[in-house]
């Protein structure tokens, strides 16, 4: 599996979040999500989560306020990407709100905006140079936790 890059984007439009795992032109990526953004919040409620986009196949999922958006290879599973989004949502979940098991909240936006060096560490902990390495929750959050230990 090879994955391009993972955005998350409020219903606004709003990059809150992006990380790259190819090399991209930093004055490429602003208009590129902000016309993914545009592009899925046109999308009908009854059209499937993934589309191809350029040479990118975009498979997007919404959590609450927050639309996660991921660009990997034509050819993958589209299914194996929703599964990652899954995995990396629920590593956040599980890191930012240990006790409360309620769906995501409107909190989701505020951690992403003050914590993002912990969630490039989560997604870090899950994909290297695009291949994804690790699913097990406790093994992804195990350095955050050891972190923050140490405080």
């Amino acid at each position: 599996m090879m994955l391009k890059f993972v955005l998350m984007v409020t219903k606004q439009g709003q990059t809150r979040f992006s990380h790259y795992f190819e090399s991209k032109d930093l004055k490429d990526r602003p208009p590129l999500e902000v016309d993914l953004a545009r592009k899925i919040r046109l999308r009908t409620a009854d059209q499937c989560s993934f589309f191809d986009y350029q040479d990118y196949r975009i498979v997007y999922r919404f959590y609450h306020n927050i639309l996660i958006i991921t660009a990997s290879d034509a050819e993958e599973n589209q299914v194996t990407v929703l599964e990652f989004i899954q995995l990396f949502m629920e590593a956040l979940h599980t890191y930012f709100s240990p006790v409360d098991f309620s769906p995501f909240c409107s909190q989701t936006e505020i951690d992403i905006m003050y914590n993002l060096d912990k969630i490039h560490m989560v997604l870090e902990e899950i994909v290297i140079n695009g291949c994804i390495v690790e699913t097990n929750i406790t093994n992804i959050l195990e350095p955050l936790t050891l972190m923050d230990q140490k405080r």
